[in-house]
């Protein structure tokens, strides 16, 4: 009885499961830096993206800018026509 309640007990005997047990946090701990740098790497090309579109939409701006700046002065000029004597 004795013997059977200190086999349970053997650290022989829970060797395999803490073993498994360690493995599957190594691995645990693998995937989750696989996942932090997959995100990471995620993170990056969503910010190269967006520096991208907001390099367009500054071009855009000014562009639409220039445009209207051309406008101003051709309708300063066509009011300047218009009244002149």
């Amino acid at each position: 009885m004795l013997a059977m309640q200190t086999s349970s007990k053997d650290p022989v005997q829970r060797t395999p499961s803490i073993v498994i047990e360690e493995e599957e946090e190594k691995e645990g701990q693998k995937s989750d830096r696989l996942q932090r740098a997959s995100s990471k790497e995620e993170s990056e090309e969503r910010i190269r993206a967006i520096q991208i579109e907001m390099e367009q939409r500054k071009e855009d701006f000014e562009k639409l800018i220039r445009e209207h700046q051309e406008i101003v002065r051709e309708l300063r000029d066509s009011e300047k026509r218009t009244h002149a004597p």
